[in-house]
Formats: C-alpha cells, structure tokens, sequence
C-alpha cells in the first residue's frame, strides 16, 4: 500500500547541473579519467561476495608476495585550517572496471576534538589505478553561500550499496537539526534552517546522475549499514522505522511496504520469491519472511528475548539462514522455507565478525580467533588464534580482533585494524601467510580503524582502513 509520509521524485535532467558545496563532491571527473558507461552485462561482484552475504567470492585470489598496488587517502582539507572533512567508506562493489564506495563523510573540529556526520555519498573509481571517475553527493539543498553555491544537509549512515542492471541503490538518514549559523569558506556566514528526521532512498545512474529519491519522516532511529535487493523490477529497501519497502526499480513510486514491530531493518536477504530480513526489536521476534510480490508475511522467527543491538550479520546459502548476535545470543542456523531452528551454539562462544558460508562450513570469528562450524549441526570442527598479540596499556597480552572475513576457494581472508591481512585454511585454521600493509603493529589503533572490506576480484584485495583505501595483490 502507498506510503502516507513518502514523496517520490524523479529528477529533471537539469537539476542535475546544480554545483555542489565542495569543490570536488559533485560528480566530477580527475585528468585522464572517464565517467562509465551503462555496462550492460558488465561483470558485478557484490560487496559480501553476493547477494545474500556470504562472503565467498568466485574469483582469482590474492597470493604471495603481497604488494601495494595503490592507495587513495580518505582525507582533504576544508579551506578553515583547523576544519577538516573526513571520509568514511561504508561499503564497496565493483561493476566493470568501476569500484564504487558507499561514504558516510565525518566532519572534525580540531578545535574541540569532535566529530560528527556531516553528508555522505558514492564515490566512483578506476580499479585498476584508484583515480577518482566521478563522486555523487548524498543530501538535500537546506541554504546557499553567499557565491550562490548549495549546501546540503544529511548524508549520514548510509546503507551498502547495492546495483543491478545500471542502476545503483542505497539510502541514508538526515539527522534532526536545530535552526543555527553556519561559517562557509570565505568567512561568511549563513542562516541554516532547522528540520525534522529525514530518510532518503535514492538510486543513481553508472555515471553518478540522480535518477530518482524518496524521502520519508524518520523515526530518528540511525539507519543499519545493510543493503537492498532487488527482483522483477522492484528494488527492497530496510527502513529505519521497522518498515520494508518495494519501491519501482525505475521510478522509485512505492509498490508496496511491510511494517513490523522492530526499531529499525537490518540485513535484507533473497530467498527464491520471497525476502529474509532482521530488525532491530525489542519483543523476541528478530527475523521476517515476506512475500516479494505482494509484501505478505510467510513467516517470524522469535528469540524469545531482546537482542539490543539487533542481529550482528546473516548470510543465506541452500535455503537455510546463518546468524551471530556477539555475545547476547546464540549463533544459529533457521530454516528459511519456515523459520524453524536448525542448530544454536552457546550466547557469546562466536559472532564478532560476520559470518562466511562455504558448501561446507560456517566460519566466525571472536578476539584473535577463527573458528569453523559444521554447517549442518554447528559443531565446531576447528577454532585457531589467528591475530597477531598485542599488549594493551594494562600490559595484558591480546589478540588482534579478525575484524571483517572473506573467502575465496579454500582460503579465508581476514583483516584486522592494525593494517594486516591473514590468509588461513578453510579446511584446518592454520594461517598460510600474513602480511601487514602499512603501518606496522601500531599498538594505539582501535577496531574502528578498518572500515570497509575485504571485496576481492581479479586476484586483488581492496580494503578501506581509517587513512587510506587500499588495493592489494
């Protein structure tokens, strides 16, 4: 049924001509560089490996020696010295020769040592070179500069990307703001407009060019960084009010929506005709299964008790649905046709990193270790410390954390905050070799210092860490 709240908007062609507020944020081309066409049946490799995330990616693998085959900075200067914007990557896929990177940009105020959200968007590079095709800014025009120039508003947590047939999908949230003054780059300053919550889904063209957004009321719950899917013409996007929406792939008008108890949607999953996705929820019920045709309710799983934080990570593979839930709950293994348990482990034993799903095994990660489950029963088939040691600054000896994992064939890729990638047996858990990329062991980074990745194609890793992304091979 319609959305009361909702307003969907194609966009005029010359709208599109509208500078952006940074030099550099509108869709704009480096020297030597060319926007992408539509590929049509352009190779596409998901951020999780596929669709349904389970981190297995079919390609060639990265092998030994590993060298740096480029590196972007995430990082310039506004023209305010002591003001600087920050990129935050949220997710990358790669369409082509294009890799594309979701952006939750950050702004710092070294003057007080804060940070916060400040607008997102999608930057667009050569894989093969790292050199910028064209970014598109994410936000809503809320003032101008003196100049004539727009300043947009919102951006902030912006979802996975997600692609199909030319057409790139994602959304973001617009936190509430409070009428104020803002200082612009030559000094002045502008009277910005206070507005409520906002949600914004919006698809763009391989050439950066807005095709179309809806924007919606928000619960003022931040959104979770998980993507949409897509099916006949209809792209599936989570909302942050506990929603889920089938909206025109095309058009962006809504087909239909499916609300549930939940604070916000999480991770959003394909099965055959029908959809698989998490909330964040407070009642025990924390998985749905709908109907992608008609957005009717199959099926709810409860846990029987509140999961905070929601549901860490899912991957579906051969029917069956493959969730963590860190130290709250148990990993476990659902039925998808009828949301029926199949396996749990103990709260707490697994589930710091998200799950990757091979034909045979489940494997997770918890502190320095990795561990492999029998996909079948959750046995544990083999649990290995794999992160370097460290010392904290209490002198208690740790293990790196495996932050995010990939695999490709027989081989789990790990990455940890410190710069470091792991190669480790699928089959055993031993570690085939490790290399540390930049940095060294430095004992101040925190686990938010790895913010995006592993993708791999084409026998090259790509990763974003807190300085730089990186391209590997």
């Amino acid at each position: 049924m319609p959305c009361a709240h909702c307003n969907a908007r194609r966009i005029p062609p010359l709208l599109l001509l509208i500078p952006a507020f940074f030099a550099g944020c509108e869709p704009s081309k480096e020297s030597g560089a060319t926007a992408p066409s539509n590929q049509k049946g352009a190779s596409f490799v998901p951020y999780r490996g596929d669709v349904n995330h389970t981190g297995v990616f079919n390609t060639r693998p990265p092998e030994p020696p590993i060298t740096v085959k480029w590196k972007r900075p995430w990082k310039w200067e506004w023209v305010d010295p002591k003001r600087e914007l920050t990129d935050t990557p949220t997710s990358a896929i790669i369409v082509g020769d294009t890799l594309y990177i979701g952006l939750d940009t950050k702004f710092v105020d070294a003057r007080y040592n804060s940070e916060t959200h400040a607008m997102g968007g999608i930057l667009a590079v050569d894989k093969r070179t790292g050199k910028e095709k064209w970014r598109y800014e994410a936000g809503h025009q809320v003032a101008k500069t003196p100049k004539g120039r727009p300043i947009k508003a919102g951006g902030a947590g912006l979802r996975e990307l997600a692609f199909e047939g030319g057409v790139v999908v994602s959304s973001y949230f617009v936190p509430k703001q409070d009428g104020h003054v803002m200082r612009v780059e030559d000094g002045t300053e502008v009277a910005m407009p206070g507005y409520p919550p906002e949600e914004v889904f919006f698809a763009i063209d391989e050439n950066g060019s807005l095709m179309w957004e809806l924007v919606r009321k928000s619960s003022g719950e931040r959104l979770d960084r998980y993507s949409a899917q897509f099916l006949d013409g209809k792209v599936f996007l989570p909302g942050s009010d506990g929603t889920l929406y089938a909206l025109d792939t095309r058009s962006g008008d809504v087909r239909w929506t499916f609300s549930t108890a939940g604070l916000s949607l999480q991770q959003l999953l394909l099965f055959g005709n029908s959809l698989v996705f998490s909330t964040r929820n407070y009642d025990g019920k924390n998985l749905y299964c709908v109907d992608a045709a008609t957005g009717q309710g199959i099926w709810a799983h409860e846990y029987l008790q509140s999961i905070v934080g929601g549901i860490g990570g899912c991957a579906l593979r051969d029917g069956v649905i493959y969730s963590i839930h860190g130290d709250q709950a148990p990993t476990r293994a659902i039925d998808a046709t009828n949301g029926n348990l199949i396996w749990k482990d103990s709260p707490g034993q697994f589930g710091n990193t998200r799950p990757v799903v091979d034909s045979i095994h489940m494997y997770v990660g918890n502190t320095g270790r990795l561990a492999g489950l029998d996909r079948k029963t959750g046995a544990v088939q083999w649990n290995s410390i794999v992160g370097n040691e460290w010392i904290a600054p209490s002198g208690v000896k740790l293990y790196r954390q495996i932050e995010e994992l990939a695999a490709v064939g027989d081989v789990l890729y790990g990455l940890d905050a410190a710069w470091t990638i792991y190669a480790v047996s699928a089959a055993s858990g031993s570690t085939q070799w490790k290399a540390t990329i930049a940095g060294g062991d430095d004992q101040s980074l925190s686990p938010s210092e790895l913010l995006v990745g592993p993708i791999i194609d084409d026998g090259v890793l790509f990763a974003g860490w807190k300085d730089s992304l990186y391209a590997v091979e």
